[in-house]
Order: structure tokens, then sequence, then C-alpha cells
């Protein structure tokens, strides 16, 4: 077994060779132009919705006074879609989003967050424009009352009835405040793969990607400060389940290395889309359910699927590398994969090795498997580091102690000094004595007698 290594490891940023030129042309700021586009016809665009809003609590839908803004409802989110395809516009405790940019209300604070959360609702994705009949059919449901006990899910059936399916309704989002402690980490991981099933579905309609929810996730679950491995909702798919459980393990590697916040959530959500490829029509051979498909040019799809996002920026690229590379071996004979995609290749064949489904071995077990291909599968600096942070025991791991007590790991490395000795919990006493379900901490005297094999 590989010992933790201490200290920093040195130029792994600089590692992204494989962006080259598109990645100084992103941080050149190709886009400058287009995002004043979008904030200034965004911030258009949001003030006409609410104002057509407010119309409706004082005059009737077919009341002359609506005939301008409409018209003009019109006009701006065609100019927008064709400036960016599809529009996510999402609220965030009365912040305004459009495809990921703040638009910013000259100092006037926003009603279109009260106006949606009557609903349930948080955010609103325009799949295409909309003319004006539809405009008033939108107006009309939202500014009506909501429905009871689910409104987001009724209005939603409301539009598909109308002809609107192409609308699609986000649940609400929030941020989390810099003095916020103690956020539920299975709650994270069940909002996590819900929002992955969801968007799972909406790329298999033919959708374009939307990030903006997924980051949102990703800086809840850098928040919430989970020590274990998640699995989230016991009932979601294993598509969903299983990338989540690689985001987290690949966010440990991305904290090993150092890498800056914003980097992580970049991270994080390459990872959380890695097996976006799945969502796809392109040679798909779906033979029988259950995951993973037998689907094997899955990477090079999901990379174009998550660059029919418009726009240019760096994010956006590290997604589309991380789908291609993340099966890519570290000595690969094209050249060294990019960090995120050597960085998911750990995760990934890790969870692969553990999960049910996959190769249903003990987690001390795979990570020993792994270690033989460290320098040829695997960058053999961020393996390193993955073993220093998930520990000698990785979270699921079941334990004999010198004493015959029976424990399952519930933790990853806390220190160097804990490294091989993490909490868990008592899955078998011993002499009679029943301490099911008692936490226990190794670093306390324990002795690991042995590994039990699942």
């Amino acid at each position: 077994m590989i010992e933790p290594v201490p200290g920093p490891v040195d130029a792994i940023g600089a590692a992204q060779e494989s962006l080259g030129q598109a990645l100084g042309l992103a941080r050149a700021g190709e886009d400058r132009g287009l995002a004043a586009m979008v904030r200034d016809n965004g911030e258009r665009l949001v003030r006409l919705i609410q104002g057509t809003l407010r119309l409706t609590r004082t005059h009737a839908q077919d009341n002359d006074a609506f005939a301008q803004p409409i018209s003009e409802l019109v006009l701006t989110l065609q100019t927008m879609s064709d400036l960016l395809g599809t529009l996510n516009l999402v609220v965030v405790e009365d912040l305004v989003y459009l495809n990921d940019i703040r638009i910013r209300m000259d100092g006037e604070s926003s009603t279109l967050g009260a106006d949606l959360r009557r609903h349930g609702v948080g955010g609103v994705s325009f799949n295409q424009p909309l003319d004006a009949a539809a405009w008033r059919t939108l107006v009309a449901l939202v500014g009506g009352p909501p429905a009871t006990p689910k409104p987001r899910p009724a209005l939603q059936q409301r539009l598909i009835a109308e002809g609107l399916a192409h609308i699609e309704l986000l649940g609400v989002f929030r941020f989390q405040t810099a003095n916020e402690t103690g956020r539920d980490p299975l709650g994270v991981a069940a909002r996590a793969v819900a929002v992955l099933e969801s968007s799972c579905d909406n790329l298999s309609h033919d959708r374009l990607p939307n990030p903006l929810p997924v980051r949102r996730l990703v800086a809840e679950i850098l928040g919430s400060g989970s020590t274990t491995l998640d699995s989230g909702d016991s009932a979601a798919s294993p598509y969903a389940t299983h990338s989540y459980r690689v985001t987290q393990l690949a966010l440990l590697i991305g904290a090993g290395v150092g890498l800056p916040d914003a980097d992580m959530q970049d991270l994080g959500v390459a990872a959380m889309f890695h097996d976006v490829g799945y969502s796809g029509h392109e040679g798909a051979t779906r033979t029988h359910p259950g995951y993973p498909p037998p689907f094997e040019r899955h990477s090079t799809a999901g990379a174009r699927l998550l660059l029919r996002q418009h726009g240019f920026h760096e994010a956006k690229i590290r997604r589309a590398l991380c789908a291609v590379d993340h099966h890519l071996d570290f000595d690969d004979v094209g050249g060294t994969p990019s960090l995120f995609g050597r960085i998911v290749r750990i995760a990934e064949d890790f969870d692969n090795l553990v999960r049910p489904g996959g190769g249903a071995l003990s987690p001390a077990i795979a990570l020993g498997q792994m270690q033989v291909g460290a320098c040829t599968r695997y960058d053999p600096t961020l393996f390193q580091l993955f073993v220093n942070a998930v520990g000698r025991y990785p979270p699921g791991t079941k334990l004999e102690l010198a004493d015959g007590t029976q424990v399952v790991v519930t933790s990853f490395a806390r220190t160097p000094e804990t490294w091989a000795q993490p909490t868990g919990l008592v899955i078998r006493g011993v002499h009679g004595v029943s301490r099911a379900g008692v936490k226990l901490d190794l670093a306390r005297g324990a002795v690991v007698k042995r590994v039990v094999p699942d």
C-alpha cells in the first residue's frame, strides 16, 4: 500500500497543456462583447417579464395594455436565442443569472424571484423563442394562483398541455452563506442526484446542457463538510448515484492538488457531466437496462453534447476535455490527458470497482488493485493524493479488529497521523454483546486484524 506523502504538488496546474491556444483565447476575453450583450438584453428581458407579471394583477389577459410589452418580449427573446440558443434564466435569492452571467438591475431588487417561487420555481429554460400567444399563456399561468400541493409539476403540466413543452421549469436554488455550517451532506447528495437525473433526461431530449444548477450543487457539496462517501437517494438511478460519488472523489483529489475555489467548482461540474455521453443517441445500443449501457463512444459523444452549450469559456472547454479524456491512460500514446480527465479517471475507476453494480470489491482491496496502475493508467502524483485523501481503509471498508469486533469505515483520512485509523460504525460486537451502530474511532487504541471481504 502506498503511504501518504506530505507537501505541496508542484506545477500541477500547469499540466493543462492540451487546452493550448483555446484557453489562451478564453482568458484573453474573447467573449467580453457577447457577455455585455447578454447583460444588456438580459436586463431588458427580466424587466419586461416582471412588468407583464405586474399587469396580470390589475388587467385582464385580453387588455391592450399587454400588447406592447408582449411584442417587446417576443423580439428580445428572439435576439437572445440567436445569441445563445437555449436560455437558462435563474433567480438565486433575488440575484438573476442568464446562462451563468449575472444580470444586474442597476441597484433595483428583482421581483422575478418572488413571482416564480410562488410556484416552487427557481428558473426557466427557454429552449426556443416564443410568439406573442405563447408569451401571453406563460405570463397568465405564472401570474395566476399556484396549484397545491406540488405547484411546479402542476405548472409544468399546464405548459405542456398548452403546447409549451419546450419551456422547462427549474427548481428553487439557494446559495450557502459564508458563515453557514452543518449542512446535511445526505440532503445535498439527494438534491445532487435529482439534478443529475433531470440533466440526463433533458439531454436525452436534445436540449442544451445547463451547467448552472449543477454548479450551485457543487458549491453546496464543497460547503457541506462531508467526511464520507455519501450516496444520496437510494432510489436514484445508478447513473446519477455513480456520477455523484465520482464527483465527491474527484473533489477530494482537487483539494489535495490545492485548486482554487473557482477551479474546484469547474472540476465538480466536469465530474458531474463526465458520463453525459450516455444521454446521447449516436452509437447507443441499449440492449438491456442498467448502467452503464453498451456504448463505446460515450466519451466523444459527451464532449459533443457539452460543446453544444453556446458561448466560449474555459469551464466549457474543461468539461468537454474531461468527457473525452476520462477513460484515457496517463501514458496514452496520444499524449497526457487533461488534468480534469486524469482526476476523474481515478475517481471513476475506484467507484466502478466498489459499487454493487460494478466490481463490488472492498474499497481497501480496490485501492490496492489500482495501485499497480500508478504511472501507467493513473497519474502517479494524483493517485498518491487520492490515497492520502481516502486513507488506508476508504469509506465502506469492513474491518475486523483484534478483539473480533467488526466495523464498517465511515470517514476519509482525517489527518496524516490517523491515515490508517478512520472512524467507523460497529456492525458486529463480540462475546454476545450487541454494539451495532456504535461509532468507533480507531485512533483510540483499536487494532485492525484484517479487511473483511464483501
